[in-house]
């Protein structure tokens, strides 16, 4: 009896051991799994800095793809309105300038709304997470303002030389275009400074061309059947550095309220010309032009909402932007204006060009 419930009892010890042995391993096992996690989350989330020392990695805001090549493809529209001074091309009045007290209506050019392109092509590096973008912006816009009066009113020039017979007219027209292309490069990065508060930030190359012109008429009057032409441009090329930043919000469901903000300083050569030609005088046209070497500061702001998702199959990523969008290239609108005095004499202005509007583009990651 006694040996009977002595082998009972060994072997429910045995039991007992082999499944404390068990849990043990079991549980070195699972350490061990635990530590190899914890040490590949440590090197998600530490990085080492160009100074040899040690800090933390904030999380990319890329798009997180399933067997994805990295690459991203975006397009968009703008809708805007350019805005600058400069645009006059005469004055009415009633009466001779002379008889005070005198008063008359100042003619510029009227603005107009058109429609651009925005395009973009990258790659998201996935060795540091950061991306690689090349973009381009392109837009076209003209307007024409027709204007007329009847005697005794009459429309006096303002961009009429003496070099001609300064002649008041009846009729005037000016056909006013603007058009530009940015081309840039950029290298940045996209991550995460709290759960819901994102930051892009990127450093590139910019460059642009801008071309103005007004093209003006002078008709009637004392001109008679004859007219006076005048043509204005002024172009632009520069290349320079740029930086920029964009500030996302979170609000839940993939919607984000952001900041787009960009500058550059670009460096070009700026040609402006100043053109006249009277029908009487064909063979005594004025041909003046300068030319000259500047800085070109220009600064682009959009605000707006924004909607991100992901395909079910974690393939294929959509960004979605609405937003207002204003530029300023400063110092890229300059003309060559006659002074009226004895003789014909001149002199060169400069101000500043602006754009403003709606936009719309998307965003496809692969």
């Amino acid at each position: 009896m006694v040996v009977i419930m002595c082998k009972k009892l060994s072997k429910n010890f045995s039991l007992m051991g082999f499944s404390f042995a068990s849990s043990i391993l079991f549980a070195g096992m699972d350490m061990d799994s635990r530590v190899s996690q914890l040490e590949s989350q440590m090197k998600e989330v530490r990085t080492k800095t160009e100074n040899e020392t040690y800090g933390a990695l904030t999380a990319s805001n890329a798009p997180q793809l399933k067997d994805g090549c990295g690459f991203f493809v975006g397009l968009g529209a703008v809708y805007q309105t350019a805005i600058l001074g400069q645009t006059d091309f005469g004055y009415t009045s009633n009466q001779n300038i002379s008889d005070l007290p005198f008063h008359g209506n100042f003619m510029e050019a009227k603005n107009s709304w058109a429609w651009g392109i925005n395009a973009q092509v990258g790659y998201n590096m996935q060795h540091d997470q950061s991306y690689v973008a090349l973009t381009n912006n392109y837009f076209d816009m003209s307007t024409t303002r027709k204007v007329s009066v009847s005697n005794p009113s009459e429309i006096d020039p303002t961009r009429m030389s003496d070099t001609f017979d300064y002649n008041a007219a009846s009729d005037a027209v000016s056909d006013w275009s603007l058009t530009y292309d940015l081309l840039g490069i950029e290298v940045g990065r996209d991550f995460f400074f709290s759960r819901y508060f994102s930051v892009k930030s990127s450093v590139g190359l910019l460059s642009s061309w801008i071309w103005l012109t007004n093209d003006i008429s002078y008709t009637g009057a004392e001109n008679g059947t004859n007219s006076q032409y005048v043509e204005d441009k002024s172009n632009f090329w520069g290349i320079g550095p740029q930086v920029g930043t964009v500030m996302s919000f979170g609000l839940m469901n993939g919607f984000s309220l952001f900041a787009d903000l960009k500058g550059a300083l670009m460096y070009g050569r700026l040609r402006v010309q100043n053109y006249e030609k009277d029908t009487n005088t064909d063979n005594n046209n004025l041909n003046l032009k300068a030319y000259s070497h500047q800085i070109l500061p220009y600064v682009t702001a959009t605000i707006g909402l924004s909607y991100d998702m992901t395909t079910e199959g974690k393939g294929n990523h959509f960004k979605f932007r609405a937003g207002y969008n204003a530029q300023y290239f400063i110092g890229a609108n300059q003309m060559i204006y006659p002074v009226h005095i004895n003789d014909p004499s001149f002199k060169r202005e400069s101000g500043a060009l602006q754009t403003s509007g709606l936009i719309l583009d998307a965003t496809w990651s692969f």
